[in-house]
């Protein structure tokens, strides 16, 4: 008779811990998925911003078409993991549009030009940045 009370409890109380576990496990699996898949849409939705084929036509692009992806951009809410990653790809397109605009109204002014120019490298480096960040959390 104590044998049988100390199996059935044994198996109640295992019940009871599988079944809370599984509840507690699977509050956090949907709360990682949802984490996860957010990222994942980030990354689906901006990846082609700082690919390298826009970082080699950007220092070239029309200074209306980066306006217009930024403000695209600005309206993109990335998740809290890759709210770094994004400040760098708005920032990156921030600096090439200025150094775009200061080349074009340098005229024969070197120092103005040289700055400019910088711009743009250091707006391309921010670009770069995003995408070393997005291939990251790829891994």
């Amino acid at each position: 008779m104590r044998r049988l009370f100390a199996w059935v409890t044994l198996a109640l109380v295992a019940l009871l811990m599988l079944g809370t576990g599984g509840t507690v496990g699977w509050r956090w699996y949907r709360k990682e998925h949802a984490r996860r898949e957010a990222i994942a849409d980030y990354i689906r939705r901006t990846e082609r911003y700082s690919s390298p084929e826009i970082q080699a036509i950007l220092p070239y692009a029309n200074p209306r078409a980066i306006t217009q992806t930024y403000h695209l951009l600005l309206e993109i809410a990335p998740p809290p993991e890759m709210r770094e990653a994004h400040d760098n790809l708005l920032e990156g397109y921030r600096f090439v549009f200025a150094g775009q605009k200061m080349i074009l109204q340098a005229g024969r002014d070197g120092v103005a030009l040289a700055e400019g120019q910088f711009m743009v490298e250091w707006g391309l480096s921010r670009v770069g940045e995003h995408r070393r960040l997005l291939e990251a959390y790829r891994r």
